[in-house]
């Protein structure tokens, strides 16, 4: 077969080129050429068709996709403590830049606490600003550690010895268990929650205070080298001298009632006693650089005592964590600025069940191996035929549907270390195809329709019983459609994949319990309630406020009611009323059908609720009348119409603005108007109350209505007054300077009385042709609608009257 290209009109952008195929690629000559002739024969023909029979390479058979997998937890670790010290940091390896002391996270040492499996724990770091692709590496020097904090006062005229209060209970509870860890205690004998110390197990402690703040060094904690055998804890309440502990220390550094820091475990054993005796009666003699600013002005001071075990700092360090493990001492001067550290669990990693897929939906996943590479007649059939067809079949819970659109494959996802997805050049080697259904869709029977609750069809745990399950049909096919020869059915089962929603959980919901006698026994009533009160509005709320509130919740409790009323749901009320020493609560059963109906109620008051919209106020004319109509201020008023025009509050045709002007004593309406001087703005330095000052003469305000439009208004003076004054200036009549609206010379002002308040007003102009307005912004003001669309009520400032115009 041959097609020739000609040029049926004169194309100048289009060429022709003599080409040539060389080991299967088309090269072009530089010659030009009239046409472009392609040939194609039955040898080509041959050479290049597919296999007549598909033959997959399998990497992973066709199988309904697992409801859940379990993938690793990272234990985020944030919160840093700089340790500045000139002592020898003990870590397996020799530190890379300043210590610090990283705080564990309390889910971390719940987890340390509870861990019965023996996992070790690595200390990663990472690099959040890289984004997806930031992959966490292991710290190369950090050891586990234990940190502990207790209250010293300082002792009068006796340098260096302090008074030792007691730790706190978390505190007093991890020096318990490091010495039951230590075998420390005789006569408490041990619990079996910690494995045997391994041999030549010691603590090792370091001694640390905090300093007062200063310029340029960071909060944190401090250490400096002290005399380990002159550093003793004395307890003191069983002895007529108190420094005999101190002097026999010149022969021994620990005894039944006293211990130097270099005596590790009798230490902590003096420590652990104080804290349980509530303080009192221990002394502490120091020698070494401690400064005397770590004491406040009480004399007080928080000292931390850092302890390290020996196993944990050495050359091959144990990374177990231990219910008194919660701290990590870094020495490789990580900024927490810019890396970010987590703790995960290894042998064997710690592991956690998540859903696949999302509630009501199934899905189905097979792998092949990728055939692009492959050029012999069967690969090209297996690129011809990588889609992958599918319909749902007909069974007992669920119906059967229409062809679906064909899977188009991808390379399949690799992960790391805990499960999670990462990029790899070696899943491009395989194809994966996998679809998610929406299955709750297909349920043959569906709860019945309740006019007030969720549509029963938008349930993801429709058709969800003992053993339901779906069937899948799925084929080969190309993009054209042609499907391969033979179907493969699969099951697919249909699970919940959610946890349930507990009752603690639902939105404004409380739990009360009342006690009640029932002859010789007595019953527990629980009541479930609704607190309607989070739904009103504040003061400054807009009405909208509420109903957002009531629709989010009510999206809330959708679930929810799918959840109760399904007919596997049941419910239990546990109590220490109903319980057998030394055993859990016995499960008291609770009807889901009371439940039920609440959720319904709650859920039809919120969809009432979320209707509300923000009504208009119609019983009052005026902004002083509606605020105080309904019990609101101008703030709130303000607040609520934030996004509202002003002239589709208020119908009117201007509005008066006050604004504002500054004047010395004795200086009079006329002469003001005499000198033209433009009007201040408000909020101005020149326009504040009580705060003007100008060439040490006392200076005060004096405020003009200004309005916007052609029409008037009267504005009284402002509250609080005894003789006020308002100036409207004149409009600029034709050939006159100065400012717009400013008034000018010649005009004839007089007082009157307006409504038991002075106004200012240009000698024979009535009230409502004042004329134009100055329109500068300044405060709020009421205004009160009268006919003709003047505004009747306003607010002036103070203006003299000792002289009058």
């Amino acid at each position: 077969m041959t097609i020739t290209v000609d040029q049926a009109q004169p194309a100048n952008w289009l060429t022709f080129a003599d080409s040539a195929v060389h080991d299967g690629v088309i090269r072009l000559d530089a010659a030009e050429a009239d046409n472009a002739v392609i040939s194609i024969s039955a040898a080509d023909l041959r050479d290049k068709y597919p296999a007549t029979g598909l033959v997959p390479v399998i990497e992973s058979p066709l199988a309904a996709l697992p409801l859940s997998h379990e993938i690793g937890a990272r234990h985020t670790v944030t919160q840093v403590i700089p340790w500045q010290t000139t002592t020898t940091v003990r870590l397996p390896t020799a530190p890379s830049g300043p210590p610090s002391l990283w705080p564990l996270p309390n889910d971390l040492i719940a987890r340390a606490g509870s861990d019965h499996s023996g996992s070790e724990f690595l200390l990663e770091q990472t690099t959040p600003q890289t984004g997806a692709d930031a992959r966490y590496t292991e710290l190369g020097c950090y050891a586990w550690a234990t940190l502990v904090s207790f209250t010293v006062r300082r002792v009068p005229g006796l340098a260096g010895t302090v008074e030792v209060f007691r730790a706190n209970t978390a505190d007093r509870q991890r020096i318990a268990q490091l010495l039951e860890y230590l075998r420390s205690i005789p006569e408490k004998p041990a619990t079996g929650a910690f494995p045997p110390a391994p041999p030549g197990e010691r603590p090792l402690l370091t001694l640390l205070w905090q300093l007062p703040p200063s310029p340029g060094i960071s909060p944190g904690l401090t250490s400096t080298p002290l005399v380990a055998d002159r550093t003793f804890i004395v307890q003191t309440n069983l002895s007529t001298e108190t420094h005999s502990g101190p002097r026999a220390a010149r022969s021994s550094t620990a005894g039944q009632h006293f211990a130097a820091i270099s005596d590790c475990e009798r230490f902590l054993t003096l420590l652990w006693e104080c804290s349980v005796v509530g303080g009192g009666g221990y002394w502490m003699q120091y020698r070494g650089e401690v400064p005397d600013s770590i004491f406040d002005q009480d004399g007080l001071a928080r000292l931390s005592l850092l302890v390290q075990l020996s196993s944990q700092c050495g050359v091959a360090p144990d990374r177990h964590l231990f219910a008194f493990t919660n701290v990590a001492v870094v020495g490789d001067g990580v900024d927490p600025a810019s890396v970010a550290l987590a703790a995960r669990a290894v042998n064997p990693p710690e592991l956690r069940p998540v859903a696949s897929v999302d509630p009501g939906q199934v899905g189905f996943t097979a792998r092949f191996a990728n055939p692009l590479a492959d050029d012999t007649p069967q690969g090209r059939l297996r690129r011809l035929y990588g889609l992958l067809g599918f319909q749902l079949d007909p069974t007992t819970d669920f119906c059967g549907s229409v062809e679906g659109r064909a899977v188009s494959p991808k390379p399949a996802d690799a992960t790391d270390e805990l499960g999670f997805l990462v990029a790899s050049e070696a899943a491009e080697e395989v194809w994966d195809l996998t679809r998610i259904v929406d299955i709750s869709r297909f349920a043959v029977r569906h709860a019945p329709a309740v006019p007030t609750a969720p549509p029963s069809v938008g349930n993801p745990y429709a058709g969800v019983t003992a053993g339901a399950q779906s069937r899948v049909s799925v084929w080969f096919q190309d993009v054209f459609g042609n499907r391969s020869g033979s179907l493969s059915q699969t099951p697919v089962p249909v699970r919940y994949t959610d946890p349930v929603i507990g009752v603690g959980a639902w939105p404004s919901t409380t739990l009360h319990y009342t006690v009640e006698p029932s002859g010789v026994l007595a019953d527990l009533a629980v009541s479930v309630d609704l607190q309607a009160v989070t739904y009103q509005p504040g003061a400054a709320d807009p009405g909208s406020a509420a109903a957002d509130a009531a629709t989010r919740d009510r999206d809330r409790l959708v679930p929810v009611y799918y959840q109760v009323t399904q007919p596997d749901v049941r419910a239990a009320l546990l109590t220490s009323l109903q319980q057998d020493p030394g055993s859990e609560p016995t499960p008291l059963p609770v009807d889901v059908a009371v439940l039920g109906r609440y959720v319904i109620g709650a859920h039809a008051l919120l969809g009432s609720l979320a209707m509300i919209a923000s009504a208009p106020a119609t019983d009052a004319a005026t902004l002083d009348g509606l605020c105080t109509t309904y019990g609101v201020g101008f703030d709130e008023l303000g607040t609520a119409n934030a996004g509202t025009a002003i002239s589709a509050m208020l119908d009117a045709d201007e509005l008066a603005v006050p604004v504002s002007a500054a004047f010395r004593n004795q200086d009079t309406i006329a002469g003001l108007c005499r000198r033209g001087r433009p009007l201040a703005r408000p909020g101005t330095g020149a326009a504040r109350r009580g705060q003007h000052r100008a060439a040490a003469q006392p200076v005060r305000r004096a405020r003009h209505p200004a309005a916007r439009g052609g029409g008037g208004a009267r504005v009284a003076a402002g509250r609080g007054t005894r003789r006020g004054a308002a100036l409207h200036p004149q409009d600029a009549r034709d050939g006159q300077s100065g400012p717009p609206g400013a008034a000018h010379p010649g005009v004839r002002l007089r007082l009157q009385r307006c409504q038991g308040r002075g106004l200012v007003r240009p000698a024979g102009q009535r009230s409502d042709t004042v004329g134009r307005r100055v329109g500068v912004p300044g405060p709020r003001c009421p205004v009160r609608r009268r006919a003709g669309g003047v505004a009747e009520r306003g607010e002036a400032g103070h203006v003299p009257c000792g002289r009058g115009p």
